[in-house]
């Protein structure tokens, strides 16, 4: 790297040296041990290569920062790339940019050498970003950026204004059981949806879903005491920070009281009249609310599968909170709980809906398969015989989502494929 006394001098000032963080004093990227690659990264890989500005988004405590450092750690040349911090202020894109281009590498914005890669964290502090990284980005090819913040919707909203057609988004989000495991120096064989093959580790991949189950998805938690207190304070956070102040909520109170009543009822469907009255609030208001929560990725929404798209817009849709760990805090039942474990592992693969008379839990319509989910291991015959009919009539082939028992069925000449829980959050398609 060309360092120059004049480059140290204003890099090493205080506005600078708190954003360049450890990178810029030791020149190379330091991480925990425990720190693990996600599954995101192929995905990374191939947006980046379209030329757009990268946006990376997602819930608070999710690892986005982690990340970042990870995608630093990978680059082919360090060098080149700039990863900083906006959580002070005081620095702007332009400066940064100019100061990285012309004092650190000692070339001109307009002839430089090679890419650079700028990777912005925290950058919704910072008022008119995308503005500012438009400019360089219509301007300069060899210069690249990716960016995050915690506020994603904000990072959105942002970016549709100034970067139209020159934004892609990828979505980080709460550890999958796979994550979770390697996280614990598991590396599980990669399974499909079609295999009727236990792992050899059966038994401990079982026993390390037990503590999936009960840790959750948010990797900074795992490490401190506390936990559930820390939770609490993550959802204030997030309401507080990301929600209330960027859409202008006017009442608080209702918008946390949605949050614990559907978390306490994820995967259930909605009926917003019984929630105006329970808090005593109008169903716009209600309704508004919960869209915010789904922007703010709290939520997600699943809607009734129908050919028609009016008919499933017209019909309550099912919403599920983004991690189970959120619905283990307000006290839902465990058998929703499993079913929000598995929904959220599907919408890595596609987005979910679920089916009506009789009810399916979640469907992949475009896989044409259906789950329906029922933790335990006492298989009632009737279910499996309801789950048969439904997937005969839909032409979908069918699971029956269990705790323990991996089978295969035969019913009404339709095969039911019986899978544990955790074996299906170790299968990729």
């Amino acid at each position: 790297m060309s360092k120059t006394n004049e480059s140290t001098r204003i890099t090493e000032t205080k506005k600078f040296k708190n954003g360049w963080g450890y990178w810029w004093r030791t020149g190379r990227v330091e991480l925990p041990d425990y720190i693990v690659e996600r599954d995101i990264r192929r995905h990374y890989t191939r947006l980046r290569k379209s030329g757009n500005v990268l946006g990376l988004v997602g819930l608070r405590r999710t690892g986005k920062t982690t990340f970042l450092k990870l995608t630093l750690k990978r680059l082919d040349d360090l060098e080149r790339a700039c990863y900083f911090s906006f959580d002070l202020e005081g620095v702007s894109i332009r400066q940064l940019v100019e100061v990285f281009c012309e004092r650190v590498l000692g070339e001109p914005i307009s002839e430089l050498e090679g890419e650079v890669h700028f990777l912005l964290d925290e950058v919704h502090n910072l008022e008119n970003w995308s503005r500012h990284v438009k400019h360089f980005h219509d301007h300069y090819d060899n210069i690249q950026f990716t960016v995050t913040g915690s506020s994603t919707a904000n990072i959105l909203k942002g970016a549709g204004e100034s970067l139209a057609g020159r934004f892609s988004t990828m979505r980080l989000r709460p550890f999958s059981f796979r994550e979770y495991l390697r996280y614990h120096d598991i590396e599980p064989a990669e399974t499909s949806l079609d295999s009727n093959e236990v792992p050899r580790n059966a038994r401990k991949l079982r026993v390390k879903f037990d503590g999936y189950l009960k840790d959750g998805g948010m990797p900074e938690l795992y490490r401190m005491e506390n936990r559930r207190e820390r939770l609490e304070e993550v959802i204030d956070l997030v309401f507080f920070r990301d929600v209330v102040e960027l859409f202008d909520v006017g009442r608080s109170e209702i918008l946390s009281g949605i949050f614990r009543i559907l978390a306490q009822n994820t995967g259930q469907r909605v009926n917003f009249a019984n929630i105006c009255d329970s808090l005593n609030s109008d169903f716009r208001t209600v309704t508004t609310y919960v869209n915010y929560l789904e922007d703010s990725f709290l939520l997600s929404r699943s809607m009734p599968y129908r050919k028609s798209e009016m008919s499933r817009r017209r019909k309550n849709p099912k919403i599920y909170v983004a991690d189970h760990s959120y619905a283990d805090l307000y006290g839902a039942e465990k058998g929703l709980i499993a079913e929000t474990v598995a929904f959220n592992h599907l919408s890595r693969i596609e987005k979910p809906q679920y089916m009506r008379d009789p009810e399916i839990d979640i469907v992949l319509p475009e896989k044409e398969l259906m789950f329906e989910v029922k933790h335990t291991s006492e298989i009632k015959e009737n279910t499996i015989s309801r789950v048969a009919e439904k997937a005969k009539d839909e032409r979908f082939k069918p699971f029956l989502v269990t705790e323990d028992v991996l089978d295969t069925r035969e019913v009404s000449d339709a095969e039911v494929h019986l899978i544990p829980l955790w074996f299906l959050c170790l299968a990729s398609s």
